[in-house]
């Protein structure tokens, strides 16, 4: 009777080990690299939605309370007023002057007109550019050097001129 033994050759397992941690190496790799645009789409997924939906009710309502524009600057936080609408009545498109007035007033106290506007994310600031061919109204901190931004643009009237509604929201890197 014959006994087979198993025999090892070194370079086969050589190889075989090389072959392992490649494919483990290149699994990783990829796996971290699908993560990182998952969670950067996610991140732009979240900033286009909060950039739409303030430019929206900034546009096309008046606020609420509609009136929150005669407040005291001081008194306006995210309890007091809960929408914040540039619009001189419900039908939207038409800016009230004094609304502009009293939310460039409102920049003073940044953080607390980020939260009254909704933007929340961690990281997520705002720019606002609201412009006629002989004014310009500007809130917010314009992003600068930064990879992230989303803007949105919109038209309405303002005294009767067309005003360019300009929002940026951008991500503090």
């Amino acid at each position: 009777m014959k006994s087979h033994k198993a025999q090892f050759f070194s370079a086969d397992l050589v190889l075989s080990l090389f072959l392992f941690a490649a494919i483990l190496v290149s699994f990783f790799v990829t796996h971290g690299y699908l993560n990182r645009n998952i969670e950067t789409q996610e991140k732009r997924n979240d900033m286009t939605l909060i950039a739409s939906s303030v430019s929206s009710l900034l546009i096309q309502n008046g606020g609420y309370p509609e009136n929150w524009e005669t407040f005291d600057k001081n008194d306006i936080n995210e309890h007091s007023v809960s929408v914040l609408g540039l619009s001189k009545n419900a039908d939207g498109w038409n800016l009230a002057q004094a609304k502009i007035n009293k939310f460039i007033q409102l920049n003073s106290s940044y953080d607390s007109l980020k939260d009254i506007l909704g933007i929340k994310g961690q990281g997520y600031e705002f720019y606002v550019n609201i412009s006629t061919v002989s004014q310009s109204y500007v809130a917010g901190i314009y992003p600068v050097n930064s990879k992230n931004v989303i803007n949105v643009e919109r038209f309405a009237l303002l005294d009767g001129q067309r005003a360019r509604v300009n929002l940026k929201v951008w991500e503090n890197e």
